[in-house]
């Protein structure tokens, strides 16, 4: 773990080719400042990205990738994007800039009489090939709302 963490500062340090920086905020409807955690994983290896004091946040995946991020805070319902950087656009040449996707994650307030949990992905993003270019797809795969299974039990005395 502390190998791809390594690896992905050098490489936006030197910007080097090879990797798309994923930047955007958290948001929050009727925020009280609650702690998010942000964890990017590709099922091996898992990094925490830091949260800026307004919710920003930037981080980068090694093209060719697919990772999970999972965005969690206290009562609060957890989202998970999937991030697939397989066809990003190549940085060429000695001035050339790493691709670079801005997105933005809404938290929903969690309900304390109904746990709630979205039943798959809240969205992923790729990179699809459109001709000469190469697009950025966005795409929000609205999913129910599931209720927890509670691991309460009552007994009858």
């Amino acid at each position: 773990t502390a190998l791809f963490i390594l690896a992905v500062t050098c490489s936006l340090f030197a910007n080097a080719q090879g990797h798309v920086v994923f930047k955007g905020s958290i948001l929050m409807a009727n925020s009280t400042n609650a702690e998010v955690s942000m964890i990017v994983t590709d099922g091996v290896d898992t990094m925490d990205v830091m949260i800026g004091r307004h919710g920003q946040y930037n981080f980068a995946v090694p093209a060719n990738e697919i990772v999970s991020v999972i965005v969690t805070s206290e009562n609060h319902i957890t989202k998970e994007i999937k991030l697939d950087t397989h066809n990003a656009p190549e940085a060429k040449g000695p001035f050339a800039r790493t691709a670079q996707v801005e997105f933005y994650v809404e938290l929903e307030p969690q309900s304390t009489t109904q746990p709630m949990m979205y039943s798959g992905l809240a969205g992923s993003i790729y990179f699809a090939p459109q001709g000469e270019g190469v697009r950025t797809m966005i795409v929000p795969t609205p999913q129910p709302k599931n209720m927890l299974v509670s691991n309460t039990f009552t007994a009858a005395l």
